[in-house]
C-alpha cells in the first residue's frame, strides 16, 4: 500500500520535472528566466503588488525579488508607481509591453498552451477527479503542518 504511494510522490516529481524543464525552455526563447516569466504571470493575475507582497506570491526572498523587477523594468515589461493612498509605497504592474509578452508565452496558440493540452489530455471528468485529489492532498498537508507534523 505504501509503495503505490510512493509511485504516485514519483510521478508528481516526474511531472513537475519536465513542465520545469520546458517552462525553462519557453522562457528562454522569449530571452527571459523562468522567474522573470512566473513574476509577469503573478502580476498579470494580480496588478499592483508591492516588493513585499509579489516575494511572497513567489516564495523568493525580497532581494532577488528586487533584484528580477529591476531587469523586468529595465527591459520595460513591468512598471513601478507610487501608491495613491500612501505615496512611500512603490506597486509593480506589467506594462503594455509585459501584457503583450505573457500573452505571446501562454496565450492562444502559444507553444505553453500546446504542451498543456497535449500532456493533460485527459477529459473533463478526468481532470475534475485528479484535481479533487490534489485538493485532499494538499489539504492533508496543510494539516499536518498546522499541527506540527510537518518541519521544513
Amino acid at each position: 500500500m505504501l509503495e503505490i504511494r510512493y509511485q504516485l510522490l514519483q510521478s508528481y516529481r516526474e511531472i513537475y520535472r519536465l513542465l520545469s524543464m520546458k517552462l525553462r525552455s519557453i522562457a528562454r526563447d522569449h530571452g527571459l528566466s523562468h522567474e522573470e516569466v512566473m513574476i509577469l504571470k503573478v502580476l498579470q493575475k494580480e496588478q499592483f503588488l508591492n516588493l513585499k507582497q509579489l516575494s511572497e506570491k513567489m516564495e523568493i526572498t525580497m532581494a532577488r525579488c528586487s533584484y528580477l523587477t529591476n531587469l523586468l523594468t529595465d527591459a520595460g515589461l513591468i512598471n513601478r508607481t507610487y501608491s495613491l493612498t500612501d505615496r512611500r509605497k512603490i506597486l509593480l504592474r506589467l506594462s503594455i509591453e509585459g501584457e503583450e509578452k505573457i500573452e505571446r508565452i501562454f496565450g492562444k496558440g502559444s507553444e505553453f498552451e500546446t504542451i498543456i493540452l497535449n500532456a493533460f489530455s485527459l477529459n473533463d471528468e478526468q481532470i475534475n477527479k485528479l484535481i479533487n485529489a490534489h485538493y485532499i492532498i494538499i489539504k492533508n498537508l496543510h494539516c499536518m503542518e498546522s499541527h506540527g507534523g510537518m518541519k521544513e
